[in-house]
């Protein structure tokens, strides 16, 4: 979206779109492939099928060392459990969100957000929607122990 500009109400399908680099005067109209994300799954789970898991046993040492378990647990952020609360009770999960409520920059609310989903609090990430929530915050409260 461009603000304060004439030209997105012409727009036809998708992928038509409006470029506006710094060093034009106006925008451009241009056509990009449009792939939605329907296809991008089924592009992901073909590549996925192509080979067998390759283990690097290295890196898994190098995991280890660095306190990460096989499942992918770390020391928890010190906001985790208040962010899960506040994501449960307002029924959906972004990045965003945490950023907002707990005032903290996006890469620490990203870890939270991964601790989250490893901990099977929030699902994947879809796009730009938000998260969805996989529990309840009495089904949270019952399982703190064992996800810290």
């Amino acid at each position: 979206m461009i603000l304060d500009r004439k030209g997105a109400e012409e727009l036809l399908e998708n992928g038509d779109m409006l470029f506006y680099p710094k060093e034009y005067s106006k925008p451009v109209r241009v056509q990009g492939a449009f792939v939605s994300e329907e296809e991008v799954s089924k592009v992901v789970e073909f590549w996925s099928n192509q080979s067998g898991l390759d283990y690097n046993r290295e890196a898994e040492e190098k995991m280890v060392a660095a306190g990460v378990s096989d499942k992918g647990k770390r020391e928890r952020d010190a906001y985790f459990v208040d962010a899960a609360r506040f994501l449960i009770e307002k029924d959906k999960a972004s990045i965003g969100m945490i950023q907002r409520a707990f005032k903290v920059e996006f890469n620490r609310a990203a870890r939270i957000m991964e601790q989250l989903a490893d901990a099977g609090v929030v699902g994947e990430e879809e796009g730009t929607k938000p998260r969805k929530i996989f529990m309840s915050l009495e089904q949270f409260e019952n399982i703190i122990d064992e996800v810290l």
